[in-house]
């Protein structure tokens, strides 16, 4: 008597059981908006972002200290150093600059802080340089 009334109760305790198949559209509708939300937030690029890292911005003659003299000056093809009176090219790689110097390449990391400091990423660490006003 005790075994027929188990099969009843083992019925009601599947039958109420969540659905964790791929039928159940609630989950797969929540699992989608989750998905589609944490893409948005991934996506989203602030204005100011972008302009922090315009290539553009670059373009000036830098210092390494305030009112210091001008370590180089960058254009829109050449890294120039003054005191050597060389320039080298470069191109943006990703999100650092290659700089092609004689028989090698040199990476530097760069992002601004401010519209007036340049701070450059390389294997000596990081190094502000100032914009020296023209």
């Amino acid at each position: 008597m005790k075994k027929l009334l188990l099969v009843p109760a083992l019925c009601i305790i599947i039958s109420c059981r969540p659905n964790s198949g791929k039928n159940s559209t609630n989950e797969t509708t929540s699992n989608n908006t989750r998905a589609t939300d944490l893409k948005k937030s991934t996506i989203k690029i602030k204005k100011d972002e972008v302009l922090a890292k315009s290539p553009e911005k670059l373009i000036g003659i830098w210092a390494d200290s305030v009112g210091g003299n001008a370590v180089f000056q960058i254009d829109k093809k050449t890294f120039f150093y003054p005191d050597n009176n060389t320039g080298y090219n470069y191109k943006f790689k990703g999100d650092s600059i290659q700089v092609h110097y004689d028989g090698y390449y040199r990476n530097f990391g760069w992002k601004f802080k401010g519209n007036d400091t340049l701070i450059l990423t390389g294997s000596d660490g990081l190094t502000p340089f100032y914009r020296m006003k023209e």
